[in-house]
């Protein structure tokens, strides 16, 4: 009897230890003003989802690398999570998608002038849209095959490339977008203009990896403990602080 007892101890203890883990690594991109490495606490979405975490008792530990870099990192498990993401079908079959942790505006930057105006997507064919690099926009955008996208690795490149000519748009969150101009290109704030409409307004989220173990009640707690963070005014409180 004993032994079986011991067993029985042992099979909780392994089976526990599946979902046991309450440290996790999230891998993301410097997305000023959301989150970013030189932000306090990360930045605003950074500190939200801190405290949920908290409140279900779990730490985090948010590493910035390249966009590309964390998306595979997460798809193979050695990520625990891809933290701000929207959400893709493509991403929810490798990824557990949590509840919203932020909402962005995806919109369309031109240059001042160019009397450029849409009314739907297929209106944008005659011109030169610049992306970055693995990143989701809204599934129009992105399934759009008949669209000239160019895409590189930093917006800055895309802004560089619109200043000059070489680019009619540049894509991406209003506020992201924005921001960068605003820090890298402050002489020539007269030069660009944000284009109505609005293409999308996009939920971020964090994606489980599925190569993690109790991956579904990570998911599941960290819903809870968001649940409980707007509950108490903790998340009002958060956005507030840095300007939201």
């Amino acid at each position: 009897m004993k032994k079986i007892i011991l067993l029985v101890m042992a099979l909780l203890m392994v089976a526990g230890s599946a979902v046991a883990k309450t440290k996790l690594t999230l891998g993301t991109v410097d997305w000023e003003p959301y989150y970013g490495e030189n932000l306090k606490n990360g930045g605003v979405t950074a500190a939200i989802a801190m405290a949920a975490f908290k409140k279900v008792g779990y730490d985090i530990e948010i590493q910035f690398m390249d966009w590309n870099r964390a998306v595979g990192l997460t798809k193979s498990g050695k990520l625990d999570g891809l933290f701000g993401c929207y959400f893709t079908e493509e991403r929810s079959k490798a990824m557990s998608m949590s509840d919203s942790i932020g909402k962005t505006e995806v919109v369309l930057f031109s240059k001042k002038g160019a009397n450029i105006s849409y009314t739907n997507m297929e209106s944008l064919k005659p011109y030169k849209i610049g992306g970055i690099r693995g990143n989701a926009y809204t599934n129009e955008f992105d399934s759009a095959d008949y669209l000239k996208k160019e895409f590189v690795d930093k917006i800055e490149i895309n802004f560089k490339k619109l200043l000059k000519g070489r680019l009619d748009l540049v894509i991406g969150s209003r506020l992201v977008l924005q921001d960068v101009f605003n820090k890298n290109f402050a002489q020539d704030l007269d030069k660009i203009e944000v284009l109505s409409p609005v293409l999308q307004s996009n939920s971020l989220h964090i994606g489980f990896s599925r190569e993690l173990d109790g991956f579904e009640k990570i998911t599941a707690d960290f819903n809870n403990g968001l649940k409980m963070i707007k509950e108490d005014g903790t998340m009002e409180t958060i956005t507030k602080e840095y300007g939201f």
